[in-house]
């Protein structure tokens, strides 16, 4: 199924025959098997694959038709639209973050009822924070939602695509013409209301706003209160998991539930009944606490197969288990293969189940001896488990992240450790903070939220110290899909060598590894002398990349520069790209200056030319608005080139490119056209 996803992907494909073609291979299926049974099993078994793939393809183009039928952009002009919200309301510096469903559009007092999503921002300074399920009423039209400007940026159109999302509105109290609460229940409702009251107990008992930002993340599924240092450190430490939750989390509570509540399963008329109920109605509950977050949503239901196959006394098998989690999920939303969290997940999951066992009799501790030998097996346990997750996901992790926490193994067991007690202790928090609440009892809520706080503290002390420590972090590293292929090929020819012993797999893996080796000198030796100069799109700036050899300089106003989220988020991925390792960042002059690169002369205008001046130059970048007027400097400098950066506003950028046109020239806005590489 997965193989008729990727095939849509990649050729998609739209036919109203698909449906026709689903049913066709099924009658022949069921035809053949009750005419010859087992007699045709390899014919049914390659015919099931066929409808699996077609299937696959239909599902995804399905999902896909969203966008073709009776969606809101098919209406060429209309004034107003009405919508539900149908997200989880986030809170950005300056704005609400929420998707809506739209239901219908105003057209000359004409209602056409119609769907489709919008990603919607509303000012924080004009709108109240609105709620989930509730229906508002906007004017205007929204924008489509523009892909990357810049190289191997992130591409968060694509992100929002796969989710059926494909355009964006920013909406002040001027747009906003009603509002309304819907009484409608639902299961996201009530999902939605559970995580905004836990927030608000979080928020009121824990005065600290940094403890208060990574406890949110931890047990509500909520990372809008944790500063960019602070998250850049769980980077570094290899801890960035534990901010969001996921099967992680989902894990840890059901070890939990099921040490608590083991002794029930003993109970001869209905204890392992009765304690399914128990498990599965706390996991379901911890999933609706996130709001059903889609990593919670795995998980439990992952743990959910595994406890009712043992309470039917079915033998579980994790691969199949796993597999028919995956499945049901990718039926469910067939684009969720594309969402990166879906992947390191499973991976995840596959390394544990795989690579863990092969790891953990490396060490043999007899865990009897003493209570020291049985923590020291825990431990070893527990770094095993976390090295095999790391062996698993580091291909795509590399290749989607470009980097690697060096002392993940040192923070891990300490990370573990705290993360939990943080996790347990803020569920349990939670519910001692509603049962205490009814008697008026803030004192004693208070002091039981200093000590998560206190517990909090201690993990980021131990994030922040593992980042502090020298080469804590390997930087740009950078694995094309080619090469992140052949090294998982490499990692299952290994584990295939280790289970069958057979010496075709030393052959294939020697091959994989000699191809990768060849890949990475042929790349090095490609990157060694590269010179490479690109303008970067950024609003509001000026940013310029000068690559030479494996060294970059950036160039750049220093408020912008100096943010290490900035250039994360802008330039890494492309500096990871070229093969870069070094880096330097240079301070533009807020006047105007000259830079020469391989022979050719750039000149970034940020002032008015004066009288009488004259200059010759390769590359104009016009820098400032107030230079908005080509006439200002068409007689006073000669160029070949003319170039709009960042700095200036769509307004002003239109009315420049329309002044110049009007002369014959062309002039190229890196907001409009992309970053400029050379």
């Amino acid at each position: 199924m997965i193989i008729g996803i990727l095939l849509f992907l990649n050729f998609p494909f739209y036919t109203p025959l698909l449906l026709p073609i689903l049913i066709g291979i099924a009658i022949v299926y069921l035809g053949v098997y009750y005419l010859f049974g087992g007699k045709a099993r390899s014919f049914l078994g390659a015919l099931g694959i066929v409808f699996l793939i077609t299937f696959g393809y239909f599902n995804a183009s399905k999902v896909e038709a969203g966008f073709r039928e009776n969606h809101f952009s098919k209406i060429t002009y209309f004034q107003f639209y009405s919508a539900d919200i149908v997200g989880l309301v986030e809170e950005k510096p300056n704005s609400w973050k929420t998707i809506v469903q739209v239901k219908g559009v105003f057209q000359d007092r004409k209602y056409i009822p119609v769907q489709g999503k919008v990603l919607l921002y509303l000012d924080k300074l004009t709108v109240p924070k609105p709620e989930y399920g509730e229906s508002i009423l906007i004017k205007g039209q929204p924008v489509l939602i523009e892909g990357p400007k810049n190289p191997f940026q992130f591409d968060y159109k694509k992100y929002l695509s796969n989710q059926g999302i494909y355009f964006q509105q920013y909406l002040r109290d001027t747009s906003l013409v009603n509002i309304s609460s819907k009484t409608d229940w639902s299961l996201n409702s009530f999902a939605f209301k559970i995580n905004s009251y836990s927030d608000s107990i979080f928020t009121k008992y824990i005065p600290n706003k940094t403890e208060l930002g990574v406890t949110n993340a931890m047990v509500l599924g909520l990372r809008d209160d944790i500063d960019n240092e602070l998250m850049a450190a769980y980077s570094a430490a290899g801890a960035i998991h534990v901010l969001s939750v996921s099967g992680l989390h989902v894990g840890v509570i059901y070890i939990i539930l099921v040490w608590v509540f083991g002794r029930i399963k003993k109970v001869e008329s209905g204890g392992k009944w009765f304690f399914l109920l128990i498990i599965l109605s706390i996991l379901w509950l911890y999933a609706a606490v996130t709001g059903f977050s889609s990593p919670v949503l795995r998980s439990t239901f992952m743990f959910s197969l595994i406890l009712i196959a043992q309470t039917i006394d079915k033998q579980e098998n994790s691969y199949n288990t796993v597999a028919i989690s995956s499945f049901v999920l990718l039926v469910y939303d067939p684009f969720m293969l594309t969402n990166i969290g879906f992947m390191l997940s499973y991976l995840a999951v596959f390394g544990m189940i795989q690579i863990q066992p092969l790891l953990n009799p490396l060490v043999v501790i007899d865990k009897r001896k003493s209570k020291l030998h049985w923590l020291t097996d825990r431990l070893w346990k527990v770094t095993t488990v976390a090295i095999a997750a790391q062996i698993a996901t580091l291909p795509i992790t590399i290749y989607y992240f470009h980097q690697f926490p060096n002392y993940f193994l040192l923070a891990n067991p300490i990370v573990i450790l705290l993360s939990s007690i943080v996790l347990i202790g803020g569920l349990v928090f939670l519910l001692i903070a509603l049962i205490l609440s009814w008697f008026n009892l803030s004192l004693i809520i208070s002091g039981l939220g200093l000590l998560l706080q206190f517990f909090v503290k201690a993990l980021n002390a131990t994030v922040i110290f593992t980042e502090s420590l020298p080469g804590a972090i390997s930087k740009f590293l950078n694995f094309s899909i080619v090469e992140m292929l052949i090294l998982y090929f490499l990692l299952f020819c290994i584990l295939a060598l280790i289970h069958t012993k057979k010496y075709g797999w030393v052959q294939l893996g020697t091959f994989s590894a000699a191809l990768l080796i060849g890949l990475s000198i042929a790349n090095f030796l490609d990157v060694l002398h590269q010179k490479i100069i690109c303008l970067h799109a950024v609003p509001k700036t000026t940013a310029i990349s000068v690559i030479n050899g494996r060294r970059v300089q950036l160039m750049g106003e220093e408020s912008f520069i100096s943010s290490n989220k900035n250039i994360q988020f802008n330039f890494a991925n492309f500096w990871a790209s070229k093969g870069v390792v070094d880096t330097n960042k240079i301070s533009l002059p807020v006047t105007s200056s000259i830079q020469i690169w391989k022979g050719q002369t750039f000149l970034f205008l940020n002032d008015r030319i004066k009288e009488g001046e004259k200059l010759n130059v390769d590359f104009l970048v016009i820098r400032n608005k107030k230079l908005q007027y080509f006439k200002n400097i068409k007689n006073r400098i000669a160029f070949k080139y003319l170039i709009i950066d960042g700095s200036l506003s769509n307004y002003y950028t239109n009315r420049f490119q329309q002044e110049a046109a009007q002369d014959g020239v062309l002039a190229y806005s890196l907001m409009k056209n992309g970053a400029l590489i050379l």
